[in-house]
């Protein structure tokens, strides 16, 4: 019985072998132990602990059927080794890669980055302190601008109240109050150019209230504030002029002395009633003097350049050496007015009175005398080349010693006009009542235009020829303004 136990113990422990792998000598030795009784245990083979046993005997002799299984011969061998129950190392992590080789480009990247870096530090550490003075200038401009906003404000508000304070004063019936009240205006337009259009359209009616009768007495012609106001007027800027110019429509200021008055500009007073005043060496260069009354007044020197006189009175007047270049006398009365040596090169007369005119030496190239009546007219010795006259009245009028190279007499009266030592260069009469008594005391050359009947006439012919002789060894004896200083 206890074989059997052992043995079925022993195959029980094989088979369980079989299923297990061994794990080691002790699977071997309990393969071939066998199971005995031993004094203290009970029969079924387990100690009184509960734990079993076995001692290594010899192998029994196997039961009928059974084949004993040979022991093995020589060294036992050693185990297998114990299979582990981890997972394989593939599952659980990656192999290991392999080596890379060193990324030199990577390198040089990293280094180019950090020279940028480096770079765009010093940049800002340079740029900051100039960052910091632009910031200032800007508040430092922001300030001065603010100051100085506050600083016009401020100045605007003392020109009003000088400007106020000098208009009471010109309501004053002191004189002395008045003047200072007017030059006191004079230097707010002097402060403040966009205040001067006030000024002047204040001033203007100031001396138009104070001058409104057709007549004035001497006395109040002359009186000094009337005066001051005017030349404040002339001595402006114009060119801080603008809406309105000024307005001296129907002022009376005959007698008044206006020597040296500096400029009224274009905005000037035309209308004005000038008549006997002095405005000897006066600059009213492009001065709008429209139908101003300028008869009997002294205009010696002045400056009248380019300035508009049309339906101006100037009867009477003395313009001597008077610069009227580029003028403007359209409808203009010149009635026994003095033009000697004056500069009228390229003015326009159409239209204009110019009976009994002394334009003696007077340099009027290029000037225009459209329809002008001109009777007793004094032109000796004036300057006349490529001046028109067109259908003008010329009956009497004196040419003698005058230039009249290329001038153009179409359609003109020239009814006992004296024309002794003119020059006729060039000169154009075909449509004109020239005679041949009048060619043959002038200068005629083979350049003059004269009618038909008169060129064919053998005296004129002859007179031609020898001016032509004559020219070409000793020139004509003509004394062109000669009056005026010049050879």
């Amino acid at each position: 019985m206890h074989s059997a136990t052992c043995r079925l113990s022993a195959v029980h422990i094989r088979r369980q072998s079989d299923s297990v792998p061994a794990a080691g000598p002790l699977h071997q030795e309990l393969s071939m132990c066998t199971m005995r009784p031993t004094s203290g245990h009970d029969k079924s083979g387990i100690n009184a602990s509960g734990g079993n046993y076995c001692a290594m005997t010899n192998p029994p002799a196997p039961e009928p059927g059974l084949v004993p299984e040979p022991a093995p011969s020589g060294p036992v061998p050693s185990p297998a080794p114990e299979p582990s129950l981890r997972p394989p190392t593939s599952l659980t992590s990656p192999p290991s890669p392999e080596p890379t080789p060193p990324d030199h480009a990577g390198a040089e990247r990293e280094r180019e980055r950090q020279m940028l870096r480096t770079q765009w530090a010093m940049v800002v550490a340079t740029t900051l302190p100039g960052l910091a003075a632009v910031i200032a200038l800007i508040f430092t401009f922001v300030t001065v601008h603010q100051s100085q906003n506050s600083l016009n404000i401020t100045e605007q508000g003392q020109i009003t109240d000088r400007y106020n304070s000098a208009v009471t004063n010109l309501g004053s019936s002191s004189v002395d109050i008045r003047l200072g009240g007017i030059y006191a205006l004079q230097r707010i337009m002097d402060d403040s150019s966009r205040d001067q259009p006030s000024i002047i359209s204040l001033l203007s009616t100031f001396v138009r209230v104070h001058t409104h009768a057709k007549h004035s007495p001497a006395g109040v012609a002359q009186k000094p504030d009337i005066y001051a106001a005017l030349s404040v007027l002339a001595y402006r800027d114009p060119a801080h002029d603008s809406q309105p110019r000024i307005d001296l429509h129907g002022v009376h200021l005959e007698g008044n002395n206006f020597y040296g008055l500096a400029s009224y500009g274009r905005s000037g007073p035309d209308r004005v009633n000038f008549s006997g005043a002095n405005l000897s060496d006066a600059h009213l260069a492009g001065a709008q003097l429209n139908t101003t009354n300028l008869s009997n007044a002294l205009l010696s020197k002045a400056d009248l350049t380019g300035s508009v006189l049309s339906n101006a009175v100037l009867d009477g007047a003395w313009l001597e050496q008077a610069n009227l270049a580029d003028a403007d006398l359209g409808n203009a009365w010149l009635t026994n007015t003095l033009l000697s040596c004056a500069d009228l090169r390229r003015a326009d007369f159409g239209d204009a009175t110019l009976t009994s005119a002394d334009f003696t030496d007077t340099d009027l190239t290029g000037a225009t005398f459209r329809e002008v009546k001109a009777r007793d007219a004094d032109f000796y010795g004036a300057e006349l080349t490529n001046a028109s006259f067109t259908h003008a009245d010329l009956t009497g009028a004196s040419f003698a010693n005058a230039h009249l190279t290329k001038t153009r007499f179409k359609g003109s009266q020239l009814a006992g006009a004296k024309l002794e030592s003119a020059s006729l260069a060039g000169a154009d009469f075909t449509s004109t009542d020239i005679t041949v008594k009048q060619v043959l005391s002038a200068y005629p050359e083979r350049s003059t235009k004269l009618p038909a009947k008169i060129a064919a006439d053998s005296r004129v012919q002859n007179r031609i020829s020898e001016i032509d002789k004559w020219r070409r060894s000793t020139p004509p004896p003509v004394t062109w303004r000669k009056g005026c200083g010049e050879p």
